[in-house]
């Protein structure tokens, strides 16, 4: 049977305390700038599906707010959600 048992995180060195993507993504985020769900994917390392439905999630909570615009590449145009940060 164990005698010592480790119960707290401080005590243990095979794992560590980190941040969700959520809580990346709104650090990450510049107030009063605007982004797209590609720029904020390819920075934090996810798809854009996934960051577009973490965007989402923090507009739903009144963090960031969006709006429908076109994106103009060299040689097409994208429509999209622009999102910003509150």
């Amino acid at each position: 049977m164990k005698k010592k048992f480790v119960i707290t995180l401080d005590q243990a060195t095979y794992m560590t305390l980190t941040e969700g993507i959520k809580e990346q993504i709104y650090k990450m985020l510049p107030t009063g700038k605007k982004t797209t769900p590609s720029l904020v994917a390819k920075s934090v390392g996810t798809s854009r599906r996934n960051a577009h439905s973490i965007l989402t999630q923090l507009e739903k909570e009144g963090k960031v707010k969006s709006e429908l615009g076109l994106i103009k590449f060299k040689n097409t145009t994208s429509r999209c959600r622009i999102f910003e940060r509150l």
